[in-house]
């Protein structure tokens, strides 16, 4: 079950948080220099995922001094998750000069995503769990550029 009783009243409570959560937002600092991937699933190994350690990397060579956050709902350590991208992509950033320049923040709300939630209108509350939890990840910390890479 999603929230409450009615679906009307659940869409009207999200909607409402949404918008509180978008106040916040506007509010807080960026962090200079960081650019931030929303990716939930990072360590899944699939072609998004290589779509994700590619555009990485590519960020990494072309400025020394660019900041990377990885936004994701992984337990995994930040060693294994690099590690795996190597292995399975033959893309290394587990470097001396790139694994320092690279932070996961941790998503606590990634089960928004979980199609088992909603058992009916199951694409809108997954949009709208995607929405949120985008706005958990920028609540978190707020880069100069987010990119949704999911």
């Amino acid at each position: 079950q999603m929230l409450g009783m009615h679906p009307v009243v659940d869409f009207l409570l999200v909607v409402s948080a949404v918008v509180l959560v978008l106040v916040l937002v506007l509010r807080v600092r960026k962090l200079r220099g960081v650019t931030g991937f929303f990716h939930p699933y990072c360590n899944d190994g699939g072609g998004g995922e290589r779509v994700l350690w590619c555009a990485v990397q590519a960020l990494l060579n072309a400025n020394p001094t660019t900041n990377i956050l990885v936004y994701t709902g992984d337990i995994e350590t930040q060693q294994d998750i690099l590690t795996k991208a190597n292995e399975r992509f033959s893309i290394d950033l587990t470097g001396a000069s790139d694994m320092p320049r690279i932070r996961f923040v941790r998503l606590k709300f990634r089960a928004l995503l979980e199609a088992s939630r909603y058992p009916m209108f199951t694409l809108l509350g997954q949009s709208l769990g995607g929405a949120l939890l985008a706005l958990e990840a920028l609540l978190r910390a707020t880069p100069e550029v987010f990119v949704d890479t999911t």
